[in-house]
């Protein structure tokens, strides 16, 4: 983000509002990609979602502007919308039980994949290319996974009851049992806040690094990729049977990373000490997220990807 934001010459934290923006956007746009994925099946808007990520990543690589650079937030709040919830929703129309749980924690797992190998990657190649290059290097992998998408997915059925509860009442009715049902408000909650910290803490731990921390391009990489590793265990962790289960435990995981990450960012810690404590802080962050998600798909009233 330093170096982005030098290109542009505006500031760290302007450059940090893309995330926020793209997270608000598919935040918006989500309440109705869900209803159409319960209605016509979520391979096509997977696939499509994918293609979305790829043409904000090209797009941002090849911006002129920090305005347009903001402006493609729209795209990539598109693909995010479809791509953050539905493979959850795919987890929990195809499992049950305990193998639910197991593959919620695999989708889960598959995130931090890319802090963990992603990062590092595309520092090494940033500090030999710029930026920019990392930014069309990342799109034409994402272009790949696109094809991965269509080649996997199974072919899309039909929700009829939910295309009932549309034709009755419109999107509002299909999310009329969600709005009734305070335990699962409560979640929703839960994983509001929970999704506000975490990515306030992503978005701007790489430039605190190196601005507090005086951390290099290669430094933030292997500190991104130690955070990583902690959300992939804790998401392991979480699939397994009993340690992530209940809201007691999401309670206490959520804590821990809170105090964590909080000393990440107000202890002197020395460079060492801040990537050693990154993994603990982050294993919390993993068993919470698969223990909300798990607890969103069994108790709902509604459809999976609606929820």
């Amino acid at each position: 983000m330093p170096a982005i934001a030098r290109d542009f010459g505006t500031s760290v934290p302007l450059v940090g509002q893309v995330t926020t923006a793209v997270t608000l956007i598919s935040a918006l746009l989500g309440l109705g990609i869900g209803p159409l994925a319960d209605r016509f099946g979520p391979r096509r808007l997977l696939i499509g979602g994918v293609v979305a990520v790829a043409g904000n990543l090209l797009g941002m690589g090849l911006a002129p502007s920090y305005a347009l650079f903001l402006t493609l937030a729209v795209v990539g709040g598109a693909g995010d919308a479809v791509l953050f919830g539905l493979p959850l929703a795919v987890a929990a129309i195809r499992f049950r039980g305990e193998a639910r749980r197991r593959a919620v924690g695999w989708v889960s797992a598959a995130l931090p994949i890319g802090s963990v190998g992603g990062v590092p990657l595309l520092a090494a190649v940033g500090g030999v290319v710029g930026w920019r290059a990392v930014f069309v290097v990342a799109a034409a992998g994402t272009l790949g996974a696109a094809g991965l998408a269509a080649r996997w997915l199974p072919a899309d059925g039909r929700g009829e009851p939910v295309a009932v509860a549309v034709a009755r009442g419109g999107v509002l009715g299909v999310y009329r049992p969600l709005l009734r049902h305070r335990p699962l408000l409560a979640l929703f909650g839960v994983s509001g806040l929970r999704a506000a910290s975490w990515v306030g803490l992503i978005t701007y731990l790489g430039a605190f690094l190196v601005d507090q921390r005086g951390f290099d391009a290669d430094g933030v990489a292997v500190a991104y990729a130690a955070a990583g590793v902690g959300v992939l265990a804790g998401s392991l962790a979480g699939g397994r049977v009993g340690l992530g289960s209940g809201r007691a435990a999401v309670a206490v995981a959520t804590a821990a990373q809170g105090v964590l990450f909080g000393a990440v960012f107000v202890l002197p810690l020395s460079g060492a000490a801040t990537i050693a404590l990154l993994p603990a802080a982050a294993f919390g962050g993993g068993v919470a997220f698969v223990g909300v998600a798990t607890m969103l798909a069994e108790e709902t009233p509604a459809s999976p990807a609606t929820t």
